[in-house]
């Protein structure tokens, strides 16, 4: 695997930070494993390829650490805002997050002017 080639995406997914990769690469790489130095240099070259394979085979997950300083909200149900993924990704939260904050509510029993915290 020779990643860098002209025409090749791998090392610019890798280093643009958009695709997982600044999950990948060390904090002590960022800066020194560029384009130019996978190019010129086989070991960055071979590094950058297996940040590739890495970052392509990683399944992330988003989940949410509650602050136990936060301020907790109410949210009202609205027609346009009618079930949990919805409030969560409107809120910042996640829907794990809501359900721990709601116990007892399951999403068949959101409706309209209901309140969540």
């Amino acid at each position: 695997m020779q990643i860098g080639n002209p025409g090749d995406p791998g090392l610019t997914s890798l280093l643009s930070g958009k695709e997982g990769g600044d999950r990948i690469v060390p904090p002590a790489w960022k800066g020194r494993l560029t384009v130019g130095s996978a190019r010129a240099n086989p070991a960055d070259n071979i590094r950058a390829g297996v940040g590739y394979l890495l970052m392509r085979m990683t399944n992330f997950r988003m989940d949410t650490v509650v602050d136990p300083n936060a301020r907790i909200e109410k949210v009202t149900v609205t027609a346009s805002n009618n079930n949990l993924w919805h409030i969560a990704r409107n809120t910042g939260t996640t829907v794990k997050n809501l359900q721990s904050l709601n116990p007892g509510i399951t999403p068949a029993q959101l409706n309209t002017n209901h309140c969540l915290v």
